[in-house]
This record gives structure tokens, sequence and C-alpha cells, in this order.
């Protein structure tokens, strides 16, 4: 099997399974290919425009709501009499100053490892149509390339539950990193790593779940090319930390992982997997490419 790029017109060949550092490598420069790519072809720009406005927009209202929720969550209207009067009424007004100190920065990590995640779930119809119009211009046409509503539905459906289950999942492992975080120094490491990699398969499942591969069928290429789904979510990760950049990092992953999605040699896939691919499905087959 092999992984494709394109940057403009140009097809690059690598291996799909090679060294570690190289595999991590391809996958941390990605997100470049991915803006060059929708640099060359600007049609696409409004496709790449409405799932960063929406999830922003549907994230930063969650994030208000929960403002308004530690706001509203008054210590000093608890009852603390067994403390005395003069000690309740002074630790109640201490805990209302302590919930903004810890609650938001624990807020702040929350949306911080969380965005990719939830940016997918909520504008999950938007990044299919995103990804679509990728594989429309980077592929060969199909046979059958307007697929009936139905199946465009069940695929927006499988987008979405894949979208959700990777969420999941990522809280739940990073939630077993999150004692680690009391070793000083390397303790954030497993933490980093972890949401990491959930970010770059989260954006590289939005194609097969949206051509209706289940996770048995991409089970292959998944360990293939875990090392390029890590150096992806790393890249990711690190431009966060850059003040609203992250906004427009939903469309670029959308984009690195339609073009991943499309260079994965999926016949070879599902053959070494035992597999038959689902009906009707058509594996993606790069423009220019000899057969």
């Amino acid at each position: 099997m092999r992984l494709c790029a394109h940057t403009r017109d140009l097809v690059i060949h690598v291996p799909m399974a090679g060294s570690i550092t190289g595999d991590f490598f391809r996958g941390f420069v990605m997100p470049l290919r991915a803006l060059g790519w929708l640099w060359a072809h600007r049609g696409v720009k409004r496709y790449a425009i409405l799932p960063f406005v929406t999830s922003a927009l549907l994230y930063a209202l969650l994030i208000a709501g929960a403002l308004y929720g530690i706001h509203h969550w008054d210590w000093s209207g608890m009852r603390f009499e067994f403390m005395g009067e003069w000690f309740g009424s002074t630790f109640g007004a201490f805990m209302n100053i302590l919930k903004w100190i810890v609650l938001v920065p624990l807020l702040g990590a929350g949306a911080y490892f969380s965005f990719t995640a939830v940016g997918l779930v909520l504008a999950s119809p938007l990044n299919d149509l995103l990804s679509e119009r990728v594989e429309y211009l980077l592929c060969e046409p199909k046979a059958d390339l307007k697929l009936p509503f139905n199946k465009r539905l069940r695929g927006m459906g499988y987008s979405l539950w894949d979208s959700f289950t990777i969420f999941v999942r990522q809280i739940f492992f990073t939630g077993l990193t999150v004692p680690l975080l009391l070793v000083p120094v390397v303790g954030f490491l497993p933490f980093f790593l972890v949401s990491a990699y959930y970010t770059g398969r989260g954006y590289f499942e939005v194609g097969p779940a949206r051509n209706l591969l289940r996770p048995k069928h991409t089970r292959v290429a998944i360990r293939r090319l875990r090392w390029q789904l890590l150096g992806l979510g790393v890249a990711i990760q690190l431009v966060f930390s850059v003040p609203f950049v992250p906004l427009f990092m939903l469309p670029l992953g959308i984009t690195a992982g339609t073009l991943m999605y499309c260079g994965v040699d999926w016949d070879a896939a599902l053959k070494e997997a035992g597999l038959a691919a689902p009906l009707g499905y058509q594996a993606p087959k790069l423009k220019g490419e000899k057969n």
C-alpha cells in the first residue's frame, strides 16, 4: 500500500509504512500541504469557511454556557453552619474566588484539547461537504459520484457517530494520563500525545466514514498510518497555542485528512484485512495516477 499527497499538480508517492521519524514528519507537514492545495483550488473556499465558522460559533456558545454556569455557582448561598456564621461566610466567599482560579484554567485546557473533537462532531455534515469536494477535485470521477440521498444520509450518520466515538475514546484515554500530570516536566507529554493522536485520527476518518467504510475496514490503514496521524495531530495541537489560528485548523485538518484518505490504496488495505468493500464502495484513485 502507499500514501500519495497532492500539492498543486504534483503527486508525491511515499511508503504507507516507513520509518517512525519519516512517517511522523510526513504527517507533521500535512497541514502545510493542505494549505497549499486549498490555495491552488480556490473554489473550495466556501466549503472550507462553513465548517470552522459553524464550529467556532457553537463552541463559543458552549464555553459561554460553561462560564455562565461557573458564575452562577454561588458558594456563599450554601449553608456552613457547622463552621460558625463568620467562618462559614468567609469560607463561601473564598470558594467563590477559588472556583474561578481552578475552573477557568480547567475550562481553557479542556477547550484546547477538545476543540478538534467537538468541532468534528458539531460541524460533521459541513465537514463531509468539504471532504467530498476535496475528493471530487483530487480524484478521478467515479462511476456514480452522486450518491443516492439515503446513502449520503447514512454516510453523514457514520461520520457523526465515528467523530463522537473518537471523542469519547479521546476523553477516556486522556483521563488515564491525567495522574501523570503530577510528574514534573515530562508528565504533560502523554496527555499531549494522546490528544494529538486522536486529533489526527479524527480528521482522517471523516473520508472513510463519508464513504461508508466502518472501523473494521479502516483498521489496517489506521495501524499503518499511526505515526503519520500522530504527526498531523501534533502539528495541529502546537498551532492551537497561537491565538485565533486554531479557528482555521478545522478546514485544514479536514483537507489534510482527506488527502491522506485519497492516497491510501484501499483495495490492498481491504484485501489485507480479508474484507470485502461495502456495497457500492469505489476506492478513490488520484488524478494522473497510473493503474
